[in-house]
């Protein structure tokens, strides 16, 4: 419809811009056929033929109203769905049912989540959601006027008296009850006067000529067919300009085809019945009748016309029949489809060969490959870069300059925060579909005399690649908000790396209908247990899972998201076998969970689908009384939505007293602490059971909750059970004995497990300071400053921390030496270089911009036990006098390096 809103606009202002140039100067008749033109573009909603001169391609070329639209359309609505305090009472209810906490202050999820429920629509949603139905209501409510327009005025002419006697091609009847004489009627057309035109026999004469012909230009049915485009087209203003304007010209045309069948002897006599008979006022767009009504402007207009006799000047009218020529044929032009690109133009296409065309003045250094490129990234790199590789390269030295990659949205996420071969992927360009990034080495790749040539060919070899790739046609600049979602079948089967040895995917299990993967174990042990099979996605309506649960085909399942009437299940074997406890059930369990994070990720990520659970409220979706899932599958659903939230909030309150410790840690696993990879790990070190919830008096309590409120655990020290923010309660038996607790086996808590290996680590993590600002201060000061700040977080911690301790002081601080003991010499260039090569350090840059340092710690534990776990390799009792009873003593080695925001080093170890 846009079009044809479009080029209908373009023919209405034509005719309307045409009529006061034409207006006296051709015949009236041949003025009111022009509307013809804007009615037949009104009516044809599509294109006679296509043209590059055509309308539609003239403002598909037009780039700034494009973008001036788009931005108007991504407008926010000024009035938000919700008010402000609505929004944080309902958002402080939500959050409320997770912990039942009343808190004075929202916190920041609750503020979050009442500016999500404030955001309004999109100018663009909105016309998306209401457009349809508004149209639709607008052209009901104006057939509805239609109708009683015409029906009133059928009344009106029910009490009408057939004039007989009258010699006359069509019915005449006499009615008091209109205004002015009309013609109504398309099949069965009938004049109707008033008694004013039966006062003398001219007067009659001349009305009855004036609808004859009326009825000659078949203006009853052009009548009928305004009326309908107005029904259609209701909310565009120019539709009822135009109607108002042909509804004009129409009179006047009357006019004229009166005149020709009176004679132009009648041509006066006929204008002073004219305005004898004109009522004063206006009749509605949507009467069909044509009555003889108008204001004094225009029944001047048209005396004045009568008496002029216009004559058409045949020029006027061949430039007129012109303009409205190219305007027609522009409006029913579509725009041509778009023609192959011209040879040489930068295409999608060629850009792989473009690249490789290294420019002129960098052919001698400079070599570029299509697959040289070795690791994971190799099948989707474009080009490689190399310096001056020999014929014969070594796996010694290649120096690598970078390389251009074209990737799929899942493999960009995939490559996040990898430095296997370098920095990740730096996307920069985009086509829609795909991605271009770049990446280069983070190691140096060269020797030391050839730097400046080095660092020279790289930057000039990534502005030619980037200025390559963003000239080529349909690539735009990236910008990570932009990023459309791909295919999800495609997002599915692609495998992550890791498992890629482990486990196979196919898009459906036999062809199972609304399956859309299905994944299996690809070791051959596995085949007696159901064939290595470990889990399958489905997507389907309610009542397709419905049948699935009704018929017990799925052993387990798990319904984990819905995207409008489709809802996405996932179902896994719940065969004993897994269960025994023995090596297979660990393996098997370790590839389920990873495939679901896997599947669940791509489901949500690839867009139109939101989180869904079952149980979260009445009605549920399985029945009125819901089936709880089984205890394990319920407490990894609990961790799941754990780990997929931001960040874990973690909280410890020792018991008899009122502080608390709190942290809030990264869940991303590049984020240098492990307590996500042990909350993964729980559930399946652990079997789970459904028991009552019971208090554990003088107990500390830790509480697990997710940054987003979507998920919480709370434990107490001593007890084996686990509670959610739900209120499910579940008891929890430890699976195994290793060295995390050694001879303990059963009797291990999960209290113990994510106190341990979850809450400390993160403690320590988040107490320790990793950047001293750089001040001028010498290096063993800023040594001792970071050392104080590293180790002293142990005097911090909560009590009951294996890290705990009682005292730490740092000693014998050494920096900038050349030589450290039992380690590397750098006064060898050689071992200099070594040592840099794989820490992304500047050999040259030695005792400037980083250093190496050494320094003991002194310190007195909680744990006093020789099997604590701060007993390092070098650790060993205090000799001296200074030191309270206890003390410990280990010494560590490291290298810290200047950044933006100071001296910064990420840890230590007891050798090199």
């Amino acid at each position: 419809m846009k079009a044809v809103l479009i080029t209908s606009s373009i023919l209405i202002l034509a005719v309307a811009a045409l009529r006061p140039l034409l207006r006296g100067r051709i015949d009236p008749r041949v003025q009111y056929a022009l509307w013809l033109a804007a009615a037949l573009r009104l009516l044809l909603p599509v294109n006679l033929f296509t043209s590059a001169y055509g309308a539609l391609a003239l403002l598909d070329r037009a780039e700034r109203p494009a973008q001036v639209a788009q931005a108007i359309g991504q407008i926010r609505v000024p009035i938000p769905a919700m008010s402000v305090e609505d929004a944080i009472i309902q958002a402080s209810q939500e959050y409320g049912k997770h912990d039942g906490v009343v808190r004075l202050e929202p916190s920041r999820q609750e503020m979050d989540r009442a500016e999500e429920l404030m955001r309004g629509l999109t100018l663009s949603e909105l016309a998306a959601k209401y457009a349809h139905p508004v149209w639709l209501g607008g052209a009901a409510l104006m057939a509805g006027w239609f109708v009683l327009v015409n029906a009133r005025l059928g009344r009106r002419l029910r009490g009408a008296k057939r004039l007989d006697g009258v010699d006359c091609l069509l019915p005449v009847y006499v009615s008091d009850a209109l205004p002015s004489p009309c013609l109504r009627g398309a099949a069965r057309p009938k004049i109707y006067v008033t008694p004013a035109a039966l006062e003398s026999p001219d007067r009659l004469r001349h009305v009855l000529a004036h609808e004859l012909a009326h009825r000659r230009h078949l203006d009853h049915w052009w009548a009928l067919l305004r009326c309908a485009l107005l029904c259609v087209y209701w909310f565009d203003p120019l539709v009822w300009w135009a109607a108002a304007l042909s509804r004009q010209d129409c009179e006047l045309a009357c006019d004229a085809g009166a005149i020709r069948a009176l004679g132009e002897g009648e041509r006066i006599p006929y204008g002073r019945t004219l305005v004898g008979m004109i009522a004063a006022g206006r009749t509605s767009l949507l009467q069909t009748a044509t009555t003889m009504t108008g204001g004094k402007r225009k029944v001047r207009e048209r005396v004045r016309l009568i008496a002029r006799r216009p004559k058409t000047v045949i020029a006027l009218a061949l430039a007129a029949a012109l303009i409205l020529g190219l305007a027609a044929g522009c409006a029913f032009a579509g725009a041509p489809e778009e023609s192959p690109a011209p040879e040489g133009a930068k295409t999608l296409e060629n850009l792989q060969k473009r690249l490789l065309d290294v420019p002129e003045e960098l052919r001698s250094s400079v070599k570029a490959s299509a697959s040289e490129t070795k690791g994971a990234l190799n099948d989707i790199a474009l080009v490689s870069y190399w310096l001056d590789v020999p014929a014969e390269w070594t796996e010694e030295f290649h120096p690598w300059l970078l390389s251009v990659y074209k990737l799929e949205a899942l493999a960009l996420d995939q490559t996040a925060g990898s430095s296997a071969m370098g920095h990740e992927p730096q996307p920069f360009a985009t086509d829609g579909s795909y991605y271009y990034a770049l990446r280069w080495s983070t190691a140096i790749e060269y020797a030391p005399e050839d730097k400046e040539q080095f660092n020279a060919a790289f930057e000039a070899i990534r502005d030619f690649a980037t200025r390559e790739v963003l000239d080529t046609e349909g690539v735009e600049p990236y910008t990570s908000s932009a990023q459309p979602p791909d295919a999800l079948q495609e997002r599915l089967l692609d495998v992550p790396e890791e498992w890629r040895d482990k486990v196979s995917a196919s898009p459906a299990l036999g062809g199972e209908a609304g399956c859309l993967a299905s994944y299996a174990l690809s070791d051959p042990k596995w085949a007696d247990l159901w064939g290595g099979w470990l889990l399958n996605l489905y997507r389907m309506d309610e009542a397709g899972i419905r049948g699935k649960l009704d018929s017990g085909e799925w052993p387990a399942v798990d319904i984990f998201a819905r995207s409008g009437d489709q809802y996405y299940a996932l179902t896994w074997p719940s065969d004993g076998r897994y269960q025994d406890g023995g090596d297979l059930s660990g393996e098997f369990w370790a590839a389920v969970n990873a495939m679901r994070d896997h599947v669940k990720a791509a489901v949500l990520a690839a867009g139109g689908a939101e989180p869904f659970d079952p149980y979260a409220a009445p009605p549920y979706f399985f029945s009125s009384t819901p089936t709880p899932p089984l205890p394990q599958e319920a407490v990894q659903a609990v961790a799941d939505r754990l780990l997929a939230a931001p960040r874990l909030e973690l909280s410890l309150a020792p018991a008899g007293t009122s502080r608390v410790y709190a942290y809030s840690v990264d869940n991303h696993p590049q984020s240098g602490q492990p307590a996500a990879h042990y909350l993964a790990n729980m559930v399946g070190d652990f079997t789970w059971e459904d028991a009552p919830y019971s208090t554990s008096e003088g107990a500390d309590a830790l509480r697990l909750e997710a940054s987003d409120g979507s998920a919480s655990l709370f434990l107490s020290e001593g007890s084996y059970l686990v509670l959610d923010g739900d209120g499910n309660c579940w008891k929890a038996t430890y699976r195994s004995d290793n060295y995390l607790f050694p001879g303990r086996g059963e009797s291990v808590t999960p209290y113990d497990y994510l106190r341990r290996l979850v809450f400390d680590s993160a403690e320590l993590y988040a107490l320790r300071s990793t950047a001293v600002p750089d001040r001028g201060q010498s290096h063993e000061d800023v040594v001792r400053e970071w050392a104080e700040g590293w180790e002293g977080a142990k005097t911090k911690t909560a009590p009951g921390s294996p890290y705990a301790c009682t005292y730490v002081r740092i000693e014998n601080v050494r920096a900038d030496m050349p030589e450290f003991e039992d380690g590397p010499d750098f006064t060898a260039q050689e071992a200099l270089e070594s040592f840099c090569e794989n820490r992304n350090l500047d050999a040259e840059e030695f005792g400037r911009t980083w250093f190496g340092f050494r320094y003991d710690t002194v310190f007195v534990p909680v744990d006093q036990s020789e099997d604590g776990w701060l007993w390092a390799g070098n650790t060993r009792y205090y000799e001296g006098g200074d030191a309270p009873e206890g003390a410990l003593i280990y010494s560590h080695v490291g290298y810290i390096w200047r950044t933006d925001e100071g001296w910064t080093c990420t840890g230590v170890g007891t050798g090199w």
